[in-house]
């Protein structure tokens, strides 16, 4: 159960960083890309990115904790380390249909 429960923190506060990651202006500036359109929203975020950390400690899953401080702070490395031409890329690339899916094979 309580595998879960980590597993759900370091999602939700991955998808936090990673919202942050794209809505920075300064990173954006450095990488060329355009200001971010619509309100970034940096405390809200915050406070969801610390959120399921606060929600271990409450249930006294020390050890899930710790690993959630862990994977996340390998997270923000990993995001912050990536080439925003490179992660829309990867995006992209996600996204399109394989083409060997697309492909019916004659037997």
């Amino acid at each position: 159960m309580y595998t879960l429960t980590v597993i759900a923190a370091v999602f939700v506060s991955a998808a936090v960083l990673v919202h942050l990651a794209r809505s920075d202006p300064k990173r954006r500036r450095v990488f060329g890309l355009p200001a971010y359109e619509g309100r970034r929203w940096v405390w809200p975020s915050l406070a969801v990115l610390a959120a399921p950390g606060i929600g271990l400690l409450v249930t006294g899953d020390a050890a899930g904790f710790t690993i959630w401080l862990g994977i996340l702070t390998v997270t923000g490395w990993g995001v912050a380390a990536l080439n925003p031409h490179r992660s829309a890329a990867l995006g992209r690339a996600l996204r399109r249909p394989s083409l060997k899916s697309d492909r019916s094979f004659d037997g």
